[in-house]
Order: structure tokens, then C-alpha cells, then sequence
């Protein structure tokens, strides 16, 4: 349960309440040396750099082995909490608990307002890097010690939860492109299909760029308007205002693929009942018979977009003339409904891991949300 507080928090320093420590003389090549699978030490140096390592390479070393707020002070700053025998590269420091406040409570305190560190650091040298007093003076709330406990206790759940849902999207991620490599290569046959997959130029098994005459007005979507498989963003434009580019009225079922650097690989398929968006020239416009969704699946695969790729010509802005996209060679199934089974089942994969996904972006507001109230006393744990 919660409680909102009238009382007021009072605040103290950071060096007032926690004890600071000091790290090992290491370098980078010592690290890469000592590097051990086996090791029970954990090393930590900037950014995500990290080993283990035993404690026999470790001889004059500063192990550590309660848990310790590690401040990453230079390169992008950061904190790292470790409860595991640990050390780290000396122009880092760390804080351990002086007995009454909880050190995890600290971190995610740090973790929360790490902006305000970042932009207090000191850009004279070619990366950013803050001093001891920046965060020895820093004041944090005094909230009593078993709150702190339940409040990193809180907080540590939605971690754990937030953990375990992004390891299930790498692996469901994994199963599916695993899936749809084999299902779109031919390779894998779906059960009750046998039929002929024949390879075909892109111009035979769909049309590029069919001309249509544009609204008076319309929603326009340019090459920045797409992210990945997502449409992102859209304006209004009237058809005598409008720019040059904009020449693609889209249909239910068309393919928007990114010709111009398409290595970004930003294309849409588009499924709205909207008659009225039109999209740039900077795509090429796929409008098929077969199945959609199965063509779309298959012009997001490495082979074809690396063709792609290979037949582009220019250096800043490579781009792949429509007439070559349409002599690429595709594999594809003669059977429409062979098309429609593979589509169907990868959409459904995609489907699970966007709802994941979702899942997960709302676990991370709402965790936020509770960082920003318990961490200040703004909302109080009742103990």
C-alpha cells in the first residue's frame, strides 16, 4: 500500500550517508589478459566493458564484497550495481552502505536522475568525465532504511520482470526469423503443400510503380515517415503545394520499399482502409495479385535486399533505379494459398513478439512513474 506524505523530506549528501571506495590500477590489456570464464571476480571498466577474472590475477586489487553503487565516470555516464566479489578500473568509485541506508536504493536514485550527471560533465577533453564532488555533493532524500528496502525491493520486481520479457522477445525473435528464413527460402514446406516454387522476376509476379491520379488533398508520407515496418509519421499536403516527390497513391495491399539507402531497410505494407495517402518517389510502389504479406516477408530477407544493394548506384545517397528492382529474381511458391499459410504464421509470430513488446514499454512507464514517486518520498511505502 501507499501513502501521500504531508511531511517534508529532508536531504542530505551523498558522502554524508554512504561509504565511498576506491578501484584497481588496471588497464585494458591487463584486463584482455586476465579474461577468465572461471573467474569469481567481476571487473568492470567504461560503457559495457566487463570480465571475469580470478583472484589469483588479481593480486593487488581492491575486491569488493558487499554490494557497491559503481560510478562509471568517464565516456557515458553511468552507474553499476554489483552484490557479487567485484572490482573496477580506478578512475571510477564506488559506494557501499555505512550500515543505516540501503546501497540498491541509491543506485536506482542515481539510475534516475543520471541525466543531471551526464550533463555535468566536463567536456574540455575528447570525452566526457565527471569529478568526485559531483556526486559526493549530491543530495539525496533520507528515507528511512527498511523503506529504502521495500522501495528497491519494488523496483528490483519490475527489473526482474522487464528482464525476463526482453530474454522472451530475443528468443521468440530468434524462432521466428529461424522460420522465416526456412518458410520463405522453400527450404522448410509447410504440412499439405507440395506444389512448385518456381524463380521469377520481380516485374512477373508483381507490378512497380502503377500510375494513379492524385486527391486534391492528401496524407504524405516521405522518406522519414517510416521506421523499420512502422509507419511513424504523416502530413497533409494539397496537390498543388505538394512536393515533387509525392506521386505514390497507395491501395490496400501495396509494398512501399525503400529505394533510396536501402540498406535502412524502411518498408511498408500498407494495410489502411485510407484511400487518400500518397507516398514519396523514394519508394518503390509493389502492387501484386499473390499474396502480400508472403511478398513483403520476402523482400525484407538479407539476399534480396543485398541484391538490392549491389544494383544501387551513387555514394551519399545510394539508390536502386525501379528498372533494376524489377529484373531481381525471386523464389516463390505458384500456390497463392502456400503464400497465404507462410504469411499467415509469421504474422502471428510477429503479432506475439510486437504484443511482448508492448507489454514491455508499459512496464518501463509505469516502473518510471514509480521510480519518480517512491525515489523523491513524493508517494510513501507503508511498512
Amino acid at each position: 500500500m501507499v501513502t501521500y506524505p504531508g511531511e517534508i523530506i529532508e536531504y542530505s549528501e551523498i558522502k554524508n550517508i554512504y561509504k565511498r571506495v576506491k578501484g584497481t590500477p588496471i588497464t585494458a590489456e591487463k584486463m584482455h589478459k586476465i579474461k577468465s570464464a572461471t573467474g569469481t571476480i567481476r571487473v568492470f571498466a567504461g560503457g559495457a566493458t566487463e570480465i571475469k577474472a580470478n583472484v589469483s590475477d588479481l593480486p593487488n586489487a581492491n575486491i569488493i564484497n558487499v554490494p557497491v553503487v559503481i560510478v562509471q565516470s568517464r565516456g557515458v555516464i553511468d552507474f553499476i550495481y554489483c552484490n557479487e566479489p567485484c572490482t573496477f578500473k580506478n578512475e571510477m568509485w564506488g559506494y557501499t552502505s555505512a550500515g543505516a541506508y540501503e546501497v540498491k536504493f541509491l543506485f536506482y536514485y542515481l539510475k534516475h536522475n543520471v541525466d543531471y550527471f551526464r550533463n555535468a560533465g566536463d567536456g574540455r577533453s575528447s570525452f566526457s568525465q565527471i569529478s568526485l564532488p559531483v556526486t559526493e555533493e549530491y543530495k539525496i532524500p533520507l528515507i528511512p532504511s527498511n523503506e529504502q528496502q521495500a522501495i528497491a525491493s519494488v523496483l528490483s520486481d519490475f527489473d526482474e520482470h522487464i528482464t525476463n520479457l526482453t530474454e522472451l522477445i530475443e528468443k521468440k525473435k530468434a524462432i521466428r526469423d529461424g522460420a522465416l528464413e526456412d518458410l520463405v527460402s522453400g527450404r522448410t514446406r509447410l504440412d499439405g503443400f507440395d506444389g512448385e516454387w518456381v524463380n521469377v522476376k520481380l516485374s512477373d509476379f508483381a507490378q512497380i510503380n502503377p500510375s494513379s491520379p492524385l486527391p486534391e488533398s492528401f496524407k504524405y508520407v516521405d522518406l522519414e515517415s517510416v521506421k523499420g515496418i512502422s509507419l511513424v509519421n504523416w502530413r497533409v499536403e494539397s496537390k498543388e503545394t505538394a512536393p515533387s516527390r509525392a506521386k505514390r497513391l497507395a491501395q490496400h495491399g501495396d509494398i512501399f520499399f525503400q529505394t533510396v539507402r536501402p540498406y535502412q531497410r524502411n518498408n511498408y505494407l500498407y494495410e489502411l482502409p485510407d484511400k487518400d495517402f500518397v507516398f514519396s518517389t523514394g519508394y518503390a510502389q509493389i502492387r501484386t495479385e499473390n499474396n502480400a504479406g508472403f511478398l513483403f516477408l520476402l523482400l525484407r530477407q538479407d539476399v534480396f535486399v543485398n541484391e538490392v544493394i549491389d544494383n544501387c548506384t551513387g555514394t551519399s545517397y545510394p539508390a536502386i533505379n525501379p528498372s533494376k528492382l524489377a529484373d531481381i529474381n525471386i523464389y516463390v511458391p505458384v500456390d497463392i494459398c502456400e503464400q497465404q499459410a507462410i504469411a499467415s504464421i509469421l504474422t502471428s509470430m510477429d503479432e506475439e513478439i510486437e504484443s511482448l513488446e508492448t507489454e514491455k514499454s508499459k512496464m518501463i512507464q509505469i516502473r518510471e512513474g514509480a521510480m519518480d514517486e517512491l525515489l523523491t518520498g513524493r508517494v510513501r511505502l507503508k511498512i
